[in-house]
């Protein structure tokens, strides 16, 4: 069968607005602007068009199925909402900006529309009306929560997960660092300074959330109301995710350009922090009087690598977890961050028991960070499977403060879904006849009340079997170990610390 002329022009020039097909059917054919509706209105079943997303006098976006989800969708789409649906641009440009995945709370500041703004629409309309067209979804990642993608497929998000992940903890270090080095510099309130995910609500400037804000009385930014001093505003938008184009700051831009227009906010000092920029992407921050801002500008270039190698060494595991020496030089480079060390105990504790099991346990498979997915979405995580001859462990990992006691919560946790993981691995047909093992390892100190939910399960348990290892045992086998060099490694940074600066927590 002939392929129809609507058939033909998508595949020549990619897909677009039905109001830009039908000049080219009508430039190509010269035939009328009614013929070209008809022809559009008759195309072939493999020609679909975009639901829910409005666009000017009533185009719809039209595209052959087998471009669907491919580069030129997205890049034609993007262009076409440029030009008619500002919001929904953005909002497409901010996921797409972090490989296709964001955590639901951190597209409600990276997408660069307002929780309420008459005359705008808000990020939750924006995000319905997406995920209504298909173009967007949200999927429950474990370990994270609600996520914002741009695909349904739970493989995509198996195999975006350690990105994501990395990209969290290596922004929360950030962030973290960032408000110390501004309260030092009083760029705001000392005590008013505010991070996302610290509390239930972003941060909020105005109508819009942001990664970190604070009231600034800065000369230039205040204001006289009615005799008294009103405040300018701090605010800080980040992205960690290695050069940053001009499309991943348009939001930011976006958000910068709306405030200067309501009379009623405060004067701004805008900073958006990025690993690299592209000229235009910097010009473009410097233009709306932004602060385009690199770690290694704000706190030096050993921090800066320290950063980039953080980011690789949590997505890359399987590279990185045989080598200690990374951990040593990580936690000497960035150890002038202020609270990375705790932060990075808890990342990279699971690569320490990775390593150790390799070294400890001869012919095993170990393989880290299994997601489970149930009918479609993320069920639980495990972050250590060990594959041996007779038997198959499933490990997690909590890289907790070595001076206190396992906390019963994370215990309990940890119980409920075993359940789930249990009923996920009895499928799995190559671990038929072995047993299974389900261990909770810590560099805490096994408390009263952990202990008591451990051994209560344990004697109720008959058909897997439960170790829990605390700081001690894990110690107990590191001293057996050859391997002089991760033996200092975990000393030194997952169990070296004073007890006196720590209360005492042995009640527990």
């Amino acid at each position: 069968m002939p392929e129809s002329p609507v058939e033909l022009i998508l595949k020549r020039h990619g897909p677009m607005l039905t109001s830009q097909l039908s000049l080219h059917l009508q430039a190509l054919y010269a035939i009328s602007a009614e013929s070209a509706r008809k022809q559009i209105s008759r195309r072939p079943s493999h020609v679909h068009t975009l639901a829910y997303l409005p666009f000017a006098k009533g185009a719809r976006f039209i595209y052959c199925v087998d471009d669907y989800g491919t580069a030129l969708f997205w890049n034609c789409l993007e262009k076409a909402l440029e030009e008619s649906s500002k919001g929904y641009s953005l909002a497409l440009k901010s996921v797409r900006a972090r490989e296709g995945i964001i955590p639901l709370r951190h597209f409600q500041i990276a997408c660069g529309s307002p929780k309420l703004l008459s005359k705008h629409l808000s990020a939750d309309t924006i995000l319905k009306r997406m995920q209504q067209a298909k173009l967007l979804h949200v999927l429950n990642i474990y370990g994270v929560g609600q996520c914002v993608t741009t695909s349904s497929d739970p493989s995509y998000v198996t195999l975006s997960i350690e990105n994501l992940k990395a990209r969290i903890v290596v922004e929360k270090l950030l962030l973290d660092s960032l408000k110390t080095w501004a309260k030092n510099l009083a760029l705001g309130s000392f005590n008013k300074f505010q991070i996302r995910d610290e509390k239930a609500e972003n941060p909020f400037v105005g109508p819009f959330e942001w990664d970190m804000t604070s009231p600034s009385y800065l000369m230039g930014l205040t204001t006289q109301n009615d005799g008294k001093p009103s405040p300018g505003f701090f605010v800080c938008d980040l992205l960690l995710d290695g050069t940053i184009n001009e499309k991943a700051v348009e939001p930011f831009i976006h958000k910068l350009k709306t405030i200067r227009n309501l009379h009623k906010i405060g004067r701004l000092f805008p900073i958006f922090v990025a690993e690299k920029y592209t000229r235009e992407a910097f010009q473009k921050l410097r233009e709306v009087g932004a602060i385009p801002a690199t770690p290694s500008a704000l706190f030096g270039e050993e921090i800066a690598d320290g950063l980039k190698m953080l980011m690789h060494t949590l997505a890359d595991t399987a590279s990185h977890t045989k080598n200690p020496e990374k951990f040593d030089k990580l936690f000497s480079s960035l150890s002038k961050l202020e609270g990375a060390i705790q932060t990075m105990r808890g990342a990279f504790f699971e690569y320490i028991v990775a390593d150790l099991l390799r070294k400890t346990i001869p012919n095993v498979i170990i393989k880290m960070n299994s997601v489970i997915i149930d009918n479609g979405k993320t069920a639980a995580e495990v972050d250590i499977i060990l594959e041996a001859e007779d038997y198959v462990s499933f490990i997690e990992c909590k890289g907790l403060n070595p001076a206190r006691v396992i906390p019963a919560d994370l215990v309990k946790h940890w119980l409920d879904k075993l359940h789930t993981v249990r009923q996920w691995a009895l499928t799995n047909r190559t671990w038929q006849g072995k047993t299974f093992k389900f261990e909770f390892w810590s560099t805490s100190r096994s408390g009263k009340q952990s202990s008591d939910l451990y051994e209560k399960a344990k004697r109720n348990t008959l058909k897997y079997e439960l170790h829990l290892r605390d700081r001690n045992a894990i110690s107990a086998s590191m001293s057996t170990l050859s391997d002089k060099h991760l033996r200092r490694v975990f000393e030194q940074h997952f169990l070296d610390y004073r007890i006196e600066d720590f209360p005492d927590t042995s009640h527990l």
